[in-house]
């Protein structure tokens, strides 16, 4: 239902510790690229020690980077902080604390210089007294930095983009317009990506339909959002009529009889699912304002936030169950809302269909301050230790590490167990290879969906346990059943779309094999890392691969040679395996074809 790019997550594991860096629009490593080059042995050492690891990440990016970073659940030893501020002037320790957001600070160091009048002060302390919400306040001295534009003063577009934000925030709807058709001005001659110009756009546009709403033209607005929103299809269904046959009158009535309340002591995903049944219930039986009242509780279940990561609305639900379930009962909201002709809440719910609100969208995006836009800020000497490359990152959020204890891991999902791949297991051993190439591509799919930044530790280890153990033998047992079920698999690759970046050294060596450019003999010669029990699970996905690979190509006695090479692993109490399983049914099968 999300009609824009997802935010993204990056984790880092260290010992006892879940170490997170995290920013609003990518994923970001404090550790070296994997293609730069050790300095020295100790580099290719894992870190001994959370500060170990920050005292390398220190080396390798700016030291302005560090300063910036928020650390949530440790205090580093080094103050990053302190150690960077201690350089700066005060002109550049109020640009510092402005592009945290620690305006009150920034707006004190302001209160020390000498001058207090020229535009790059002005301009920085219109963007303090706006982020504290003073917002009338900074129309003035906004207007007082707008005036002092000139040779020595001469911002980009971001200050006009906030011109805007200010005009918008403070309900001047005609100062609006003029500020953000110059601020389009300003975003076309900026010699920036166009793809990130057209993201500024965009937003734009959808502010302008929120001051359209502003304005209190709720159904002009609605009918605006309802375009932008259903710009590749019809995702809302407004035309739909909402009506029950008798039979699920009947299922619906039955059911609220039954059920009253949620489950005690329910999780928000299960209560959330409770609410929107019965919410669909009551529409069944024609009690619309009930129904409503229970797709509302839906609304206002707010998802585990364990990390204490920063909280930016349905942005932080995307992908999960939780968010479906709840983008489900928006979109019967907007629905009946419409059909109400109560346009003023339709926007309202409409608006949570997008990633971002079109209210607030652009307090989360390019809310920061180019030091090139107040050169008489700055001095010489914070010019020379600042690194622009920080302002990708300030445009969108500071960089954050969040390190939290590693959850129970009795609580973990254990995907072993996971229906479908119990499922899939025994239609391939029952020789059911279509069946099963259906069961385990609805299981890749399920698991594979794009999602947004999770709060929730055991939602982190969830998805990171399915990329590191399943993720990729799964898919090659789906490429083997489905050559066997007679399908087109098309290319033989391990690589989904959305994992390109998280195939690690193994499953890329398993690749290798799986499209003929290596072969085993060659990819165990070559490893050099891992232990005897990695090595030994790699050989054997490198034999299973080379028998995928002969399937494919008909050769059906060199992959029934291969899947008899296979070492199969020994069983371990409790541990449910699969290799065995698909080995022996695909080797069964290709024996059949000779």
């Amino acid at each position: 239902m999300k009609p824009c790019n997802k935010t993204g997550f990056s984790k880092y594991a260290m010992g006892a510790l879940l170490l997170a860096v995290t920013l609003s629009l990518q994923s970001v490593s404090l550790a070296a690229p994997p293609t730069a080059a050790p300095k020295s042995k100790d580099d290719l050492k894992p870190p001994k020690n959370l500060e170990e690891a920050l005292a390398r990440s220190s080396a390798k990016v700016s030291e302005e980077q560090m300063a910036y970073t928020k650390f949530v659940g440790i205090t580093p030893k080094t103050d990053y902080t302190k150690r960077y501020l201690d350089r700066l002037s005060p002109g550049g320790r109020a640009y510092f604390f402005a592009n945290k957001h620690e305006f009150a600070l920034a707006l004190q160091e302001l209160d020390k210089l000498p001058d207090k009048t020229s535009g790059s002060v002005l301009y920085t302390k219109a963007f303090c007294l706006a982020g504290l919400g003073k917002d009338a306040e900074a129309a003035k001295v906004f207007e007082q930095a707008k005036a002092k534009i000139g040779k020595d003063f001469n911002p980009g577009f971001r200050f006009y983009l906030q011109l805007s934000t200010n005009a918008f925030e403070t309900g001047n709807l005609k100062q609006y317009a003029i500020d953000t058709a110059l601020t389009r001005k300003k975003v076309q001659e900026v010699n920036e990506d166009q793809r990130d110009k057209s993201v500024v756009l965009t937003m734009l546009d959808k502010r302008d339909v929120a001051s359209i709403e502003k304005s209190g033209d709720y159904k002009l607005a609605f009918d605006k959002y309802v375009v932008m929103f259903n710009k590749r299809s019809d995702q809302l269904h407004l035309n739909d009529p909402i009506e029950a046959d008798a039979a699920t009158k009947t299922k619906a009535a039955a059911w609220l009889k039954k059920n009253t309340q949620p489950p005690e002591k329910a999780t928000p995903e299960v209560e959330a699912k409770f609410y929107l049944t019965q919410g669909k219930a009551f529409l069944a039986t024609g009690d619309k304002a009930a129904a409503k009242k229970s797709f509302e509780k839906v609304l206002a279940l707010k998802a585990p936030n364990e990390l204490g990561l920063p909280t930016r609305g349905s942005s932080d639900e995307i992908g999960s169950s939780f968010g479906k379930v709840k983008d489900q009962a928006k979109v019967i909201l907007v629905r009946l809302y419409n059909n109400e002709k109560n346009y003023q809440q339709a926007c309202i719910v409409l608006r949570q269909l997008f990633i971002y609100d079109p209210f607030t969208e652009l307090d989360y995006w390019y809310n920061m301050i180019p030091m090139a836009d107040v050169p008489e800020l700055v001095t010489k000497k914070d010019k020379d230790l600042h690194d622009v490359k920080v302002e990708k990152f300030l445009d969108h959020s500071l960089p954050t590490i969040v390190v939290a204890k590693p959850m129970d891991m009795k609580n973990a999902y254990d995907y072993r167990k996971d229906p479908l791949l119990m499922k899939a297991r025994s239609q391939v051993d029952a020789g059911n290879f279509a069946a099963c190439y259906e069961t385990l591509g609805t299981y890749l799919r399920t698991n594979m969906e794009p999602g947004g930044i999770s709060s929730s530790v055991a939602d982190i280890t969830k998805r990171s346990m399915f990329f590191r153990n399943f993720a990729f033998s799964m898919r090659l047992y789906n490429l083997a059943v489905g050559i066997a079920a007679g399908r087109n698999v098309g290319h033989l690759t391990l690589r989904m779309s959305t994992t390109n970046k998280m195939m690690d050294e193994f499953w890329l060596a398993v690749e290798e094999v799986l499209q003929g450019r290596k072969n085993t003999a060659t990819v165990m010669k070559e490893m050099k890392m891992g232990n005897v029990e990695h090595l030994s699970a790699l050989e054997r996905y490198c034999h299973f691969a080379t028998a995928v690979r002969a399937m494919n190509l008909k050769e059906y006695k060199l992959a029934v040679k291969e899947f008899d090479s296979i070492k199969q692993p020994p069983a371990a109490a409790g541990v449910v395996q699969f290799l065995p399983n698909y080995t022996a049914a695909l080797k069964k099968w290709c024996q059949q074809q000779n």
